[in-house]
């Protein structure tokens, strides 16, 4: 039960990022193509500081699933944090949460690993959400901000495949590794524009880091020692869930009625995608 509520924990906690990125200091950024990479750039700083103190680089071995997951995570962050500041939260976290479905597709064509026929099922129900988001989500919200979310998902995809090819590394070190490399590779990305954050806003993106990735992380890990990866992906199901809700309440910022029904697939869909699994097979974490 303990490793059940760490888990659940750990999804309460990442299901936080609209809550930050949506407050009006983060959303006050301009121009608005300078607010996701100035984000995503100090959130991986933070994150960077408070983890390498804990890297094994004696335990670090070269892999080539390291340039991927490095370049997979970038594309997630920036995408994602960008998407957030240009769409709406429930639109972005569901996109997002697409990542197994692009596994199952890199697994298929790149891995060459047999997919379930519940999991293709599973597949086009997601597809149909997406498709529901996409298609009414545009007609009212950033079209680009939603395409971004999707590519966000793609990165996410990458990430989830590099940490299964990266499973007999240390954990910790990895991603702290990773989250430094984050930091080099989008620097780019702010060139031209002021790189410092003013006054609150320095509170905010330090509040994403630490109680939206970091701590969460850290008790993710450790609940994964006492649950298995399968129930742990249902029990992270709670963050896409609770996302949109968290900027409803705090910043009045409603759910609309696509992000609902598109949601409400994708949600039915990786419920189908982990339950069907079968019992020697690894589900995503």
């Amino acid at each position: 039960m303990s490793g059940r509520v760490a888990v659940l924990l750990a999804a309460l906690l990442w299901s936080t990022s609209g809550l930050f990125i949506k407050s009006p200091e983060l959303m006050a950024l301009a121009p608005a193509e300078r607010a996701g990479p100035l984000i995503a750039l100090w959130r991986g700083v933070f994150c960077a500081i408070l983890l390498l103190p804990f890297v094994r680089w004696r335990a670090l071995r070269f892999q080539w699933a390291l340039i991927s997951l490095f370049f997979s995570f970038s594309l997630m962050s920036i995408c994602f944090i960008t998407a957030m500041t240009r769409s709406d939260a429930g639109d972005v976290i569901f996109l997002q949460y697409t990542a197994p479905f692009w596994v199952l597709l890199i697994n298929h064509f790149w891995l060459r690993e047999a997919t379930p026929k519940r999991a293709i099922a599973a597949l086009a129900v997601a597809m149909v959400g997406v498709a529901t988001i996409v298609g009414l989500g545009s007609g009212v919200g950033d079209l680009l901000g939603l395409c971004l979310a999707l590519v966000a998902g793609v990165g996410y995809g990458g990430v989830i495949v590099s940490l299964r090819l990266l499973r007999d590394q240390d954990s910790m070190s990895v991603i702290a590794l990773t989250q430094l490399v984050c930091v080099i590779l989008l620097l780019p990305f702010v060139q031209g524009f002021d790189p410092w954050l003013q006054g609150a806003q320095w509170a905010w993106v330090g509040g994403l880091a630490v109680v939206q990735y970091a701590v969460p992380y850290v008790i993710f890990a450790w609940g994964l020692k006492h649950v298995g990866a399968q129930e742990a992906s249902i029990l992270t199901l709670l963050e896409p869930v609770l996302n949109p809700i968290w900027v409803l309440l705090i910043w009045s910022q409603a759910i609309a009625s696509h992000t609902l029904i598109g949601g409400g697939l994708i949600l039915v869909a990786l419920i189908i995608r982990y339950t069907g699994a079968s019992a020697g097979e690894e589900a995503p974490s």
